[in-house]
């Protein structure tokens, strides 16, 4: 569900917190991210199921291996 924030609710600016991991629930494969400095970092044979921890700002696509929608974003 994707819902959207009106009014006092919505506050533009900054990011303050960024996700803390991430999730591969498809095809084991590779993951693109770019960390918090900004940086592209390739996830590597992501196998399904394993939770890598770390802070990232975006995904940048899924690989080879997942598909759109079978990366699962933790906070």
């Amino acid at each position: 569900t994707i819902g959207t924030l009106g009014g006092a609710l919505n506050t533009p600016g900054e990011i303050t917190k960024y996700p803390t991991g991430i999730m591969n629930t498809g095809t084991a494969g590779a993951i693109t991210v770019k960390d918090t400095a900004g940086n592209t970092v390739v996830l590597g044979a992501m196998q399904p199921g394993i939770i890598r921890k770390f802070e990232f700002s975006q995904v940048m696509g899924a690989g080879t291996g997942p598909a759109v929608g079978e990366v699962t974003i933790l906070y």
